[in-house]
């Protein structure tokens, strides 16, 4: 632990504000980014008022030892009050003041006991060295609260201190609820429970429910077909030999679903009927779009220098048997093309002469709706420009910004 950040935080005051009777409890958790899945952030919520702060990202439930994730938890926490003077978060939602707290509360079992272990031997006020354990309506309070704040769902996409993806239709998991023994990051834990199902599934199991109602049956469908029954079927062999795509079975695991889709592209493949040999008769629910983004992605072409340009290299190392062909595009494609084209070439333009590193949050946001307003407000269009033209070399940005634009990738 840095002793610097200790005494940094040593020096903060005790008191909310100039109030010295307001109470200065914070209640924290950790949620995950598109960007960087293995990482987390944590959130700091003022358990009286809506004052939030922010942290940066940084590795805690990847590490191997309760140590390493403890440790990193507690300087994460640390930095979100030592820092909150420069927090990237909207100006009316941190304290007027800097300060420490003088309680707080953590909804993470997981975390919370070797937390404590670790403040033990820092040297900080005795009561902070107790990370007191929350109730459900505090936990639905504190998720609640970041819900109605815009920015929340482009940090975590909507995961809540539960964490976890097809959350969604889960009522526990909506209102805030955690599961009382423990937490296991990226899964949904209340699925057990399917009796106020949103969607009316009336199923029998908690199997059952996981498949008709978060969206797991077609992906898991595609991938077992992918998978499983491509080895054994003469005609996936054959396409796979044509698209130049390397099997599960060929390979020894499975890279994911964009290469195959990249390469039925590029070698004129790409029809509902090979994508139904391929993933099977679930394949529109499943990958339907990220069939499309791809599509897409192949027409207009990356912006040289770009990060998707980087991206495409990686994807297409391995050398094609076939000529590298681009899918044929509509005439009302290749129009909209064409102005996507030029606009990102302004934009590429616009980018290289402003300070884009420096910019605020709303300023950042004030950007985006700019350009949107030029593509008909179709804000996922500008998102794929901006990130087109940004070079990873040259702008240096925060990790919530590329948080922020990779929701739209």
């Amino acid at each position: 632990m840095n002793s610097m950040l200790v005494e940094d935080f040593n020096a903060l005051p005790p008191t909310f504000g100039l109030d010295p009777w307001v109470p200065n409890e914070w209640i924290f958790g950790f949620r995950t980014t598109l960007l960087a899945p293995d990482q987390e952030y944590v959130f700091a919520m003022h358990t009286t008022s809506d004052r939030c702060l922010l942290a940066g990202l940084r590795k805690i439930f990847g590490q191997d030892t309760e140590v390493k994730r403890a440790i990193n938890a507690v300087e994460l926490l640390f930095r979100a009050f030592v820092d909150q003077s420069e927090d990237p978060g909207l100006q009316w939602l941190r304290p007027d003041y800097p300060c420490a707290p003088t309680r707080w509360y953590c909804g993470n079992e997981s975390l919370r006991r070797p937390m404590m272990e670790v403040l033990n031997y820092l040297n900080i006020r005795e009561d902070l060295k107790i990370i007191h354990e929350t109730n459900p309506i505090v936990d639905m309070m504190f998720n609640r609260a970041l819900s109605t704040w815009h920015f929340a769902p482009i940090f975590a996409y909507g995961l809540g201190i539960t964490g976890g993806k097809n959350t969604s239709n889960c009522p526990y998991c909506v209102a805030g609820l955690r599961p009382r023994r423990g937490v296991i990051r990226m899964r949904c834990l209340h699925s057990a429970d399917i009796r106020f199902c949103t969607l009316d599934c009336q199923a029998a199991t908690r199997h059952r429910h996981m498949y008709e109602c978060t969206n797991m049956g077609p992906i898991s469908d595609a991938l077992r077909t992918f998978v499983r029954k491509s080895p054994v079927s003469d005609e996936r062999h054959e396409l796979a030999r044509r698209a130049n795509i390397m099997l599960p079975s060929e390979l020894g695991q499975f890279e994911g679903f964009s290469k195959p889709i990249r390469r039925l592209l590029q070698s004129g493949l790409f029809t509902n009927y090979n994508l139904q040999i391929l993933f099977g008769l679930d394949w529109p629910q499943a990958l339907s779009r990220l069939a499309a983004d791809i599509r897409y992605s192949t027409l207009l072409g990356p912006a040289p220098g770009s990060m998707r340009q980087l991206l495409n290299h990686q994807l297409d190392v391995e050398p094609l048997t076939k000529r590298n062909m681009r899918p044929r595009a509509t005439r009302q494609e290749r129009e909209g093309l064409s102005y996507a084209r030029d606009l990102r070439h302004t934009l590429g333009l616009h980018l290289r002469f402003s300070k884009i590193s420096q910019m605020k949050f709303v300023d950042f946001l004030e950007f985006f709706e700019m350009w949107g307003m030029r593509l008909d407000n179709d804000m996922r269009l500008t998102y794929v420009l901006i990130l087109q033209c940004m070079d990873p070399n040259v702008y240096r940005l925060q990790e919530w910004e590329r948080a922020m634009i990779s929701i739209g990738e």
